[in-house]
């Protein structure tokens, strides 16, 4: 779309604009911090209680902020985990050591295109894709279980399609990303789900 002549002169809206639309609103926010810096999650957050949104916000850093830090700074803040303790998460699964892991965190993010991939793979040679893909769902499946267990959502992203957004539900996701906003809240409002529900990410 920003090839369009009438994108040319329009900029990405900054956070502090974003905000306000949804103060009062029940939908969770699910904000990735591009920095590890603390001075920019400590705006972040106070941008979050000036709107009245911290409760209902779910933040951190792929490069990961400080868990101690982060949760001193507000009641009720929530976070996901970054890449390193999401790794460690999957693998201590696969080990069978995760039921005994204290797991300080909130919400668990996990890739989940899978879908499309298996359907572009699925009739030719590389079937062997195929496999993979759904010993991997399988996977995830049983991870997402445990997870609801002990009261960690888990978000899946970044799913586009609408066989993508029903497998994501299906698995116990409890929130969607995605790209195409507009076909997931065709799909929510045609299976009459909402993502204004309580405790729905999207």
């Amino acid at each position: 779309p920003f090839e369009k002549p009438n994108f040319d002169r329009e900029k990405p809206p900054l956070l502090e604009e974003v905000l306000p639309i949804f103060a009062g609103t029940r939908t969770i926010l699910n904000i990735d911090i591009k920095s590890s810096k603390w001075v920019d999650a400590a705006e972040t957050i106070s941008l979050l209680k000036a709107n009245g949104l911290l409760s209902q916000s779910v933040l951190n850093s792929m490069k990961g902020l400080e868990h101690r830090r982060v949760k001193s700074a507000g009641d009720g803040i929530s976070m996901f985990f970054n890449v390193k303790p999401a790794a460690f998460v999957f693998l201590a699964f696969l080990l069978g050591l995760l039921p005994f892991w204290p797991i300080p965190y909130d919400f668990f993010e996990i890739p989940y295109a899978f879908n499309s991939l298996w359907r572009r793979v699925k009739d030719t040679k590389f079937r062997f894709v195929w496999y993979a893909i759904r010993a991997l769902s399988c996977l995830i499946r049983l991870l997402v279980w445990h997870l609801k267990r002990r009261g960690i959502p888990t978000i899946l992203f970044v799913t586009n399609e609408e066989e993508d957004f029903r497998q994501a539900l299906s698995l116990g996701g409890k929130g969607i990303m995605t790209d195409r906003p507009s076909d997931l809240s065709k799909f929510l409002q045609r299976n009459d789900l909402s993502i204004s529900a309580p405790g729905f990410v999207a």
